[in-house]
């Protein structure tokens, strides 16, 4: 086979290639974002009519605020292939600062007034969200941590739950060591060092099934 022969052929086969690379659909190109892993959603569910809650967790009504070191919590939540769900509810729920949940089967009565422990919001039109809660405590036989339910279209897309990235009980909680080191890793946050406010920051982007 002469030299131009063999230039000729492998233009044609670059040319080949490059056709059949553009014949795959963007969708199946595209790499997908693997779902957030669902956790328990554990006994402390709030019992509660969420519409009226918002996503200031740390606020009473008389002004005062709720002990612990205040958390401003946000992120997208986003579907399997990248784009935002918007309008999507999130609710969080998290002990106190005690340990205590605000749930009538919990210590209710020594719960901290003015920490609500629950709060609901609705993603913005680039699926955002943020709470202003205070950063998770442990407890008795867990790791601190902070409920998630993700809902669109009146339907449960998702619950879950957030951890604190380092903390030393994490390795010892029996739902983390459930899962993957890929998935457990994508379930923690880091809060950030406080601002002049004092309140420290931490992102979490939640991918859901839509």
């Amino acid at each position: 086979m002469s030299d131009v022969d063999k230039s000729r052929r492998k233009a044609m086969v670059l040319m080949a290639s490059s056709l059949a690379a553009a014949a795959v659909p963007l969708s199946t190109a595209a790499a997908k974002l693997a779902p957030t892993p669902a956790q328990a959603e554990g006994p402390f569910y709030p019992v509660v009519d969420f519409s009226g809650i918002g996503n200031d967790l740390i606020t009473a009504a008389d002004g005062s605020k709720a002990n612990g070191r205040p958390l401003a919590l946000s992120g997208a939540i986003l579907a399997t292939g990248g784009q935002p769900v918007a309008g999507a509810v999130v609710e969080i729920w998290q002990a106190d600062n005690n340990g205590n949940y605000r749930h009538p089967r919990d210590r209710e009565d020594e719960v901290d007034p003015a920490f609500k422990g629950f709060g609901a919001t609705r993603a913005d039109a680039d699926g955002r969200y943020d709470f202003l809660t205070i950063v998770p405590v442990p407890y008795t036989g867990r790791p601190p941590h902070i409920h998630v339910k993700i809902k669109a279209g009146g339907e449960t897309l998702l619950t879950t739950q957030l951890y604190l990235q380092g903390d030393a009980r994490n390795d010892r909680d029996i739902l983390l060591r459930g899962l993957s080191e890929t998935a457990a890793e994508s379930l923690m946050i880091e809060p950030r060092a406080a601002d002049e406010n004092n309140v420290y920051r931490a992102s979490a982007d939640i991918v859901v099934v839509v």
